[in-house]
């Protein structure tokens, strides 16, 4: 297995402008936002966005784990098998557990 580098840009993993609008659009439905796909050039990698979407989305009680919330390696390892053509994005997001 192989880590993605949270700093690469979305261009460099291979997020071309349809799997970036499908990809706003999981953000959207999984954290209550109402990002539009330009988002990814404002933050244009992983750790940016992550920044963004935390500062976005209200805290949470100390130890609290919100329900729908991912980890970043299991995002990553999605995000790197719809890239692979392994998964769709419709399976990927299949996958997820829906925020509530």
């Amino acid at each position: 297995m192989w880590d993605i580098d949270t700093d690469a840009t979305f261009n460099s993993l291979g997020l071309d402008s349809i799997l970036g609008v499908e990809f706003v659009a999981f953000l959207n439905n999984a954290y209550g936002l109402d990002e539009k796909a330009g988002v990814l050039y404002d933050h244009p990698s992983l750790a940016a966005l992550a920044a963004h979407i935390t500062s976005r989305t209200a805290p949470q009680p100390a130890g609290a784990v919100p329900a729908g919330s991912v980890s970043a390696a299991d995002l990553d390892a999605l995000l790197a098998a719809v890239r692979d053509n392994r998964l769709t994005v419709e399976q990927a997001l299949a996958l997820l557990p829906q925020h509530t």
